[in-house]
């Protein structure tokens, strides 16, 4: 696992998506002057979960890139632009492939295998707009979609081309949206929606191989945008910065976590297993937050409208 330990972010008490498959407002046209923060920050390398391929931190630019980062790097260590139009998730599944969504003039989904920076597989059918992705331990691929004025996720059996099946997540209105897709330790699949005409937001849970979306109930949601880390902790940000944490079987946050003051968080969040989690700035800069702690600290200020992250080995 990999830490970006750095500067202690300022505090505020009281995050989200895009067309198709956005967080509480959307995604913004362009982003806003970056915020002035201090670059210091070292990577600590533990436990890999593939040992074969280094750890890296994925951060997706909604211009047209995706920035990789490596240990004890105060800037990208690379940066991946082949096939990318507007970029708006990243995922890396467990044999080190990564996973991009691109909305804007075209839409679809691209694949690149570990360490290249060029796709090596191109989805473009069986989905309208796709946002969030997520690959389960045997390969299938689920992705966030828009249906008739609700949130769908479409399933790909591993390796398709074409999804074979569609879920309906009951959560329809005018410009719904998508907040992430993740998985619990029991494999769960895990949907955040929000529906901005009463503002309200909603966490579902799919049991594997089922179709049949549950509502979790949680209650204080900040926003739509999800994580979850091997304890069974469910992660939700919400556009202000606010992220709220619910322990297993808890409907009511046990705790919060704070981004800085007048911040703006659009975009997916990542968690490790031990509970370190990624927050990207659409103004400027990475949040990460170690197990347990209250405030973030912040890395690569410089780099404006980020809107997800992924970790993973690649």
């Amino acid at each position: 696992m990999m830490r970006f330990p750095g500067h202690i972010a300022s505090l505020l008490i009281p995050f989200v998506f895009v067309a198709g498959c956005a967080g509480a407002g959307g995604l913004p046209g362009s982003p806003g002057p970056a915020t002035t923060l201090p670059q210091t920050r070292s990577i600590q390398q533990t436990t890999a979960r593939n040992a074969g391929l280094p750890e890296r931190l994925f951060v997706a630019n909604l211009s047209n890139s995706v920035s990789v980062y490596a240990a004890s790097s105060n800037s990208p260590l690379s940066g991946i632009t082949a096939g990318l139009t507007r970029v708006t998730n990243v995922y890396v599944d467990a044999s080190g492939t990564l996973y991009v969504s691109n909305q804007g003039y075209r839409s679809d989904i691209l694949e690149y295998k570990a360490g290249s920076s060029r796709p090596f597989k191109t989805l473009t059918k069986g989905f309208s707009v796709p946002g969030f992705i997520a690959v389960g331990t045997d390969g299938t691929m689920y992705v966030s979609d828009k249906q008739n004025g609700s949130i769908v996720v479409r399933v790909f059996r591993k390796g398709a081309d074409l999804p074979n099946r569609t879920i309906v997540i009951p959560d329809a209105g005018y410009a719904v949206s998508c907040g992430g897709l993740t998985f619990d330790p029991s494999g769960d699949l895990i949907v955040g929606t929000f529906l901005p005409k009463t503002q309200t937001s909603h966490v579902f849970s799919i049991a594997p191989g089922s179709s049949r979306a549950q509502d979790l109930h949680l209650a204080e949601l900040p926003g739509s945008q999800i994580a979850a880390d091997a304890a069974g902790n469910i992660y939700v940000a919400g556009e202000s910065g606010d992220i709220a944490v619910y322990a297993p079987n808890d409907q009511w946050p046990v705790r919060h976590m704070i981004t800085s003051l007048n911040d703006q968080v659009y975009g997916g969040i990542a968690a490790l297993p031990d509970g370190t989690l990624y927050v990207p700035s659409y103004t400027g800069g990475i949040y990460e937050f170690a197990p347990g702690a209250s405030s973030g600290n912040v890395f690569s200020p410089l780099t404006q409208g980020n809107v997800d992250v992924a970790v993973g080995n690649w």
